[in-house]
Parts: C-alpha cells; sequence; structure tokens
C-alpha cells in the first residue's frame, strides 16, 4: 500500500496541516492526561504490585521501540495511530476494572484477577505508547515541509504536554474527595474514550518510504551507531530521567502516608 491513508500521495495543504495537527494535539492531550495520570498512580493505587506495572510497562516500551518502525511500515501510518489510542483507552479501562473488582471483595490483597487485569493493561499501554511515539514522528513527516515542521510540532507539543500538569492535578484534587478510587479512574476513562472520538476524522499524509530500513540494514546501523560513545550520553539522560520519575511515581509514594502519597503525586 503506496498511498496515503488519507487519499492523494502528497502532503496535505498547509491549512489541512494545522487542522489535523490540532486533532492530533487534542486527542492525545485527553488521553494521556487520563493513561499517564494512572500510570504516576500506580503504586498509590496498588502499592508496592504498582511498581510491577511500572516494570512491565517500561520493558515493553523498550522492546517494542525496537521493532516499532517494522510494525508500522506494514500497519501504516493512520491505522497504527488509531490502534495506539485503542490500547491506551483499554488500558484505563483495564485499571478501572481491576480496582472495581479488589473494592469488591474488600480484601487486603489485590486479588489474582484484579492483578492479571492491571498487568495486561500495563502491557498494552506499553506498546499503546511506543507506536505513538514512532507515529508521531512518522506523521509529523507526512504533513509537513521544512517550512511548517518548526511551528507545527510546536503546535503539537504545546496542546499535548498539557496533560502532565492538568491530569496530576485533576487527580490530586478528585483525591481529596470521598470518591473511590475505582471512580476516579472511571471519570478518567471518559475523557480518555472521548480523546479516542476526538480522533476518528484525523487524516495523514504519505509515509516517507526513504525513512523504512528492512530488517538487515535496520541493525546493522543500529550496531554502527552503537559504535558512537556521544550517543550514549543521550541514552544514558533518558535512563536517569526514567529512574527519577518511577522513583517519584513509585518509591517515594511508598514511603509516606497514603493519603500524603495522594496529594503529593498530584
Amino acid at each position: 500500500m503506496s498511498q496515503a491513508e488519507s487519499g492523494p500521495s502528497t502532503k496535505l495543504s498547509e491549512r489541512q496541516a494545522y487542522i489535523n495537527t490540532v486533532i492530533f494535539g487534542a486527542s492525545f492531550f485527553l488521553i494521556y492526561t487520563a493513561t499517564e495520570t494512572a500510570r504516576n498512580y500506580l503504586s498509590v493505587m496498588f502499592g508496592r504490585v504498582g511498581q510491577y506495572y511500572q516494570g512491565s510497562f517500561s520493558v515493553v516500551v523498550g522492546v517494542m521501540g525496537v521493532f516499532a518502525p517494522f510494525f508500522l511500515h506494514y500497519f501504516r501510518l493512520k491505522p497504527s495511530i488509531h490502534l495506539s489510542s485503542i490500547l491506551c483507552l483499554i488500558y484505563i479501562g483495564l485499571i478501572m476494572g481491576a480496582l472495581f473488582v479488589w473494592e469488591g471483595v474488600d480484601k487486603e490483597y489485590l486479588p489474582a484477577g484484579a492483578l492479571v487485569m492491571g498487568l495486561i493493561g500495563a502491557i498494552l499501554y506499553g506498546i499503546g505508547t511506543c507506536i505513538f511515539y514512532v507515529a508521531y514522528s512518522l506523521y509529523m513527516d507526512s504533513i509537513t515541509n521544512p517550512k511548517t515542521r518548526g511551528i507545527l510540532v510546536g503546535v503539537f507539543f504545546g496542546i499535548f504536554n498539557f496533560c502532565a500538569p492538568v491530569g496530576n492535578l485533576l487527580a490530586g484534587i478528585l483525591n481529596q474527595t470521598s470518591l473511590n478510587q475505582s471512580i476516579i479512574q472511571l471519570i478518567f476513562a471518559v475523557i480518555a474514550f472521548v480523546g479516542v472520538i476526538v480522533l476518528i476524522p484525523i487524516k495523514t499524509g504519505e509515509m516517507n518510504e526513504d525513512r523504512y530500513l528492512t530488517f538487515k540494514p535496520y541493525f546493522k546501523e543500529m550496531f554502527e551507531i552503537a559504535k558512537i560513545p556521544r550517543y550514549y550520553a543521550v541514552a544514558l539522560s533518558s535512563v536517569f530521567n526514567m529512574c527519577m520519575v518511577n522513583f517519584l511515581a513509585s518509591v517515594f509514594t511508598g514511603q509516606v502516608p497514603e493519603d500524603t502519597a495522594r496529594t503529593f503525586t498530584g
């Protein structure tokens, strides 16, 4: 399939590019307002089990990142973007479901069924997140030219990155109420669902096949890059960043009282 999902094998007009960038950014702003907030609260909601969910998510993102370019090549750009949004929605749904199950049995420890639901959710979210970030790069490449690329990337992240303060502050406020965690996640699931709906009319341009490498050249180039020391500075900075985020979200919140942890995380 060499044609774009949205029609002719040309980039979108500048007006269409702006409109669809806003749609893309707004959709994943809503989705990640729900999903990233839930991920930040995993240890608050599930205790030590939440740390296992965090680890599963991170491992899946790392492994999937190696193979995501092949996935996008075979499944194409627009279906992959929609699949990513649906996987994120399933994740928040499974986290919500696990909380409903746990609250329903009124046990101190998480029931096995709820534990498995959360684990599956974390794995699916890892896959969806990785697809999203690779698809984002290809999407921008498909709709922009050198003149518009800078401003459109800014527009996208200007909208998308509001998910962190909005989601976490909203969660902090909701956790000051008497609502159960399951109901709070139901609210966020509705937000994510709206994000999936907002994404439906999105259009994409044609994927640049010049950027695609088959399996053997891909890994050959990867090993060539691995020989260049300065690339490890970027890798280490990403690792340190993820370690700090996971420490704050998982370890530190487990050292303070539950009510304090809920407020602190938000």
